[in-house]
């Protein structure tokens, strides 16, 4: 290292050295700010998801991982979106923290080498495409419920942190005094519970519910018909009487309704009960895991610490939210936000929200405190957001932090996310006059906004009979509103959405580049199932 002394320097070779020092001080001042997101990382711009369980499973192999960079880059796509942690709680490199993807005995996501580092392979075959490659986890989710796979059943530390949920239920009496639990009413069946069906609000005139299990028709309050669809396979659906109901059920709730004969009068208080029950007796398909617990972030930093290992360019947050509108309304849920307010909640939790079952789908409604609600929820996701902000800014400056959201702005705060930058202040019935602080937009470098519809604009949409926000037109152009210059944004396309007509893809594509905003494709795998690479480079270059 050279030094020099200044005094053997001319004045204005002094007065330049000094200009360059403060100038240094101060741009180092500018990045090493805490709680803003950093601006000397690369970004990605056209980009292509690789979901684990399901991409995956083709590439299995250093091989298959070479030749699937190779076709990304040849069709015009800067970088890639490794998932590098499932929903299921497995994760595709070698952890102390997690399993590995090869232990999953989900049937469907099985075919891996154990042991295999899919993200070490991708990271050496972009490397070699000229890829950017970010890594990204699904932050709270740790496993799926109906398989019973993932870390929330094998890892008993984890079982803890599962989150609560709200849920509205009916009840019904028979004359012969049997009470039956009615846990929805007019939606699909779920396994092991009663369900009703009727007329009301354009029901449907017969049972849709598979024939693993029985209907009981009630007609002007008597039971009329029996049909346990169990024995016979070929026994059709039951009808729906106009006057009427038929109660519905599978496994222990087929059972249940097996005590009621022919004759029997039954009755149906159609007053919801607002009731919280734990994760497994939950509907929820994926295994969320209660985010305000320290516990829970704590692992999910783990994993990020773990990443650093990698030649990567950035982290993506997957799923860093609530699971919906129903979570969580645990006793540590209740706690914090009676803190947050500054006194008891004296109806738990009707005063923040509650369900109600109705003949056209569960509804929720707010109760007095349900804008402190959501805006306490939003400001939880938020701090886990800014720690991994002040982690990446402590531990690793020159990596990006991105995330994916939905791009149904107007309805996230349902999940308990407000990623819009602070200061912007929708105009909703659900908002406090200060849930612009929740925001936290500017934590990141991008975000990618999935705009998951078929129709490309929002007259389409209209002429569709849907509302005009159901549209990739409106998804991005909300996207760009509610973030504005605070992050680089991605309109994100699901390829699902298009299956069968290529032409309504290209269109899709189309509108999101010409609002001048980056590209994430969602997903390798059905862009390979489609072979739409010629599509994709035709629109990308």
């Amino acid at each position: 290292m050279t030094v020099f002394a200044t005094q053997q320097l001319s004045l204005p070779a002094r007065v330049l050295l000094l200009l360059l020092v403060v100038l240094v001080l101060v741009t180092s001042a500018g990045v090493l700010s805490s709680g803003t997101a950093a601006t000397k990382q690369a970004k990605p711009h056209r980009t292509i998801w690789i979901d684990l369980p399901v991409s995956g499973r083709q590439l299995t192999t250093q091989a298959a991982v070479d030749a699937a960079a190779a076709k990304i880059s040849d069709a015009g796509f800067d970088s890639i979106v490794m998932d590098v942690k499932a929903y299921t709680g497995y994760t595709a490199y070698p952890s102390r923290v997690a399993p590995h993807i090869s232990e999953t005995r989900l049937r469907s996501h099985q075919g891996f080498p154990p042991g295999f580092d899919l993200l070490e392979a991708f990271v050496s075959a972009g490397r070699q495409q000229g890829l950017q490659v970010y890594a990204a986890i699904n932050v709270f989710s740790e496993g799926h419920l109906p398989s019973r796979d993932g870390p929330f059943f094998d890892d008993p530390s984890v079982a803890r942190w599962g989150t609560t949920f709200l849920t509205g239920r009916m009840s019904a009496r028979s004359g012969r005094g049997h009470t039956f639990v009615i846990h929805g009413w007019n939606e699909p069946r779920r396994e092991q519970e009663i369900f009703m069906y009727s007329q009301d609000h354009d029901g449907a005139a017969v049972t849709p519910t598979s024939s693993w299990g029985v209907d009981v028709v009630v007609d002007a309050g008597t039971v009329v018909e029996i049909r346990d669809r169990t024995l016979d396979q070929d026994i059709p659906g039951a009808p729906v009487p106009v006057d009427g109901f038929v109660l519905s059920g599978t496994g222990s709730a087929r059972e249940e309704l097996l005590q009621l004969r022919i004759g029997d009068t039954v009755t149906v208080d159609r007053t919801t009960e607002s009731v919280i029950v734990p994760l497994a007796k939950s509907s929820s398909a994926t295994a969320f895991v209660n985010p305000i617990l320290p516990a829970v972030q704590n692992r999910a930093l783990a994993i990020i610490r773990e990443l650093l290992a990698y030649d990567i360019d950035g982290i993506v947050l997957d799923r860093a939210r609530y699971a919906n509108v129903r979570a969580d309304f645990s006793p540590e849920s209740r706690r914090q936000f009676e803190a947050f307010l500054g006194h008891s909640v004296a109806n738990w939790p009707e005063d923040a929200v509650w369900e109600r079952l109705t003949a056209g789908g569960r509804k929720i409604e707010f109760g007095p405190y349900a804008q402190e609600w959501f805006h306490w929820r939003a400001a939880n996701i938020r701090g886990f957001v800014h720690r991994v902000r002040r982690f990446l800014d402590a531990e690793a400056r020159h990596l990006a932090l991105g995330v994916y959201v939905g791009s149904w702005y107007h309805r996230y705060y349902s999940e308990g996310v407000n990623w819009a930058r602070q200061g912007y202040q929708p105009d909703y019935e659900w908002v406090t006059e200060n849930y612009h602080e929740t925001g936290y937009a500017n934590l990141l470098d991008f975000l990618m906004a999935g705009a998951y519809y078929r129709h490309v604009t929002a007259a389409e949409a209209e002429a569709a009979g849907l509302e005009g926000w159901r549209s990739v037109e409106s998804g991005v152009d909300m996207m760009v509103e509610a973030v504005g210059e605070s992050a680089a944004t991605l309109g994100s396309l699901y390829l699902m959405d298009y299956r069968g007509d290529p032409d309504q893809f290209r269109e899709a594509i189309r509108m999101v580049l010409s609002r001048d905003v980056g590209l994430m494709l969602f997903d390798f795998y059905h862009l390979e199932l489609f072979d739409w690479w010629d599509i994709v480079r035709e629109m990308l270059h």
